[in-house]
């Protein structure tokens, strides 16, 4: 009696969690970067537009400062906004507050809204 017990128990226990996890979202983010509805020409051309700058540049250096970075890029390719030889670009150190960890040597494609200089 005592083992049947003890087994519903354990049954009761695992189903819970069981619909808990089941419950849970796959993924969830408060940011507003998380991108655009519509196809990639929509997207683009929102995006484009939506943007201060838009230009295309490898970076030079990433300089951590607490929770900022501001990341240097030579540009390669400029189709909006500043047209200068290099741009600092600030962004959050954190991928959790929507930066974005760019590494030193890569190209990017960057749309910036503000925070270039």
């Amino acid at each position: 009696m005592e083992f049947t017990r003890s087994l519903a128990r354990v049954t009761a226990v695992a189903l819970i969690v069981l619909a808990l996890l089941a419950l849970l979202p796959d993924c969830a983010s408060a940011c507003s970067c998380i991108g655009f509805g519509g196809s990639q020409q929509e997207i683009t051309k929102q995006a484009l537009s939506d943007s201060a700058a838009v230009f295309s540049g490898e970076v030079a250096d990433v300089e951590k400062q607490g929770r900022t970075a501001t990341v240097t890029l030579r540009v390669s390719e400029a189709w909006k906004g500043p047209e200068q030889g290099t741009l600092e670009v600030a962004t959050s150190s954190q991928e959790s507050a929507c930066g974005y960890p760019f590494e030193e040597g890569q190209e990017y494609l960057v749309y910036a809204e503000r925070g270039f200089k």
